[in-house]
């Protein structure tokens, strides 16, 4: 039976100062509070930049720095892979679209990142490493509509793992591929995440070193989610007054292009004087928004409510992240479209906040050999 780590999403921060080297612990609403300005070092009184050069170790006594411990270790991984870890890794046509379309890389950058893409070595971690890792990659590669997998890792007894951790801010881990670790004679190597999870292990391992994996999809449809049918009368009652709103911009609008018009037909079509040009220029300044505040602002109310009956509990920095990896609900949506985003967002964030009862449905799940 593998070994569960306590999972704690408002877990604290260790940083270090980089003129010193002194290290200091930060609660997670201090670390919140203060990741714009930053921090200052308890010994030499240098400013500490709360950004991931900083992160250090978290905790010291993890079982996941114990050559023995580790292969007893339940790990875990997120993907939108059906059947990780495949043999082979081809770059999805999906990411290839994003780099190329909207991170605007060459095709000579891409060719390096396919390089290291598809011969890079797999990494598992912490089960709350696993889950920012996909809420990162929903936010910052537009994956929010992709189907994403859960999956809990069993390791191969007798590892070769190299001896210590590896800082990723110092050191190859993140981009190490599997012939690095081939050419240096060890199966795994384990580093300081300060990306996700930001203090834990996490770990680079060969495909072999993996012994088997459990599957769940997710969102988790076995979970037991709470009611939401008051929340759904709030987001009614909310995507009606947005309807006023965008009725009246439309009328607005209508009388607007009119009025224009009827300008236009008064100039006859003569070269416009002085005066009159500057008053059409601040006609069109002064044109009303595509979207009116008030709607965005009503948008916006829906996301808070949604979020304060859900995700209310969550430390700053992972309701935060939440928020920014899920798309909104649409501001031309309707109170169906509503609904489907909310089930959507009760069940991601279900994965935060009721990680034993997701845990313990993947602890039935049946093992697949790798």
């Amino acid at each position: 039976m593998l070994i569960e780590r306590t999972v704690n999403f408002a877990h604290g921060y260790r940083v270090k100062c980089p003129s010193c080297s002194t290290e200091q612990w930060l609660t997670a609403e201090e670390y919140a509070a203060n990741a714009a300005a930053g921090s200052t070092c308890s010994n030499c009184h240098g400013a500490i930049d709360l950004g991931p050069s900083s992160i250090a170790l978290r905790n010291p006594n993890d079982l996941a720095l114990c050559d023995r411990a580790v292969s007893r270790l339940a790990w875990y991984h997120t993907t939108d892979q059906f059947d990780w870890p495949a043999s082979e890794k081809p770059l999805e046509t999906s990411v290839v679209e994003h780099f190329l379309e909207r991170v605007r890389m060459s095709d000579e950058e891409l060719d390096a990142y396919r390089l290291i893409h598809e011969n890079q070595a797999l990494h598992i971690g912490t089960y709350e490493a696993a889950l920012e890792s996909m809420l990162r990659r929903m936010r910052e590669q537009d994956a929010q509509d992709q189907q994403f997998y859960l999956f809990r890792v069993g390791l191969r007894e007798g590892l070769e793992i190299e001896s210590c951790w590896r800082d990723e801010n110092t050191s190859p881990a993140a981009k190490i591929t599997s012939a690095d670790l081939i050419d240096q004679g060890i199966d795994a190597i384990r580093y300081l995440n300060a990306h996700e999870s930001v203090g834990s292990i996490s770990m680079a391992v060969l495909r072999g070193g993996i012994e088997s994996v459990q599957k769940l999809a997710l969102p988790v449809r076995e979970l037991e989610l709470p009611s939401n049918l008051s929340v759904i009368k709030q987001l009614r009652e909310i995507r009606k007054e947005i309807s006023i709103i965008l009725e009246e911009h439309e009328k607005s609008k209508f009388e607007r292009a009119d009025q224009e018009r009827k300008r236009i037909e008064a100039w006859g079509g003569r070269e416009l004087t002085r005066v009159e040009a500057m008053k059409r220029k601040m006609w069109e300044i002064q044109s009303p928004p595509p979207i009116p505040k008030e709607a965005s602002e009503a948008l916006m109310r829906m996301r808070g409510v949604v979020a304060f009956n859900y995700i209310k509990d969550l430390p700053t920095v992972s309701k935060n992240n939440f928020l920014l990896s899920l798309h909104g609900p649409s501001i031309h949506g309707t109170e169906d479209g509503d609904v489907i985003w909310l089930e959507k967002f009760m069940g991601l964030a279900a994965l935060l906040t009721q990680h034993q009862q997701v845990r313990r449905t993947l602890f039935c799940q049946p093992w697949r050999a790798v």
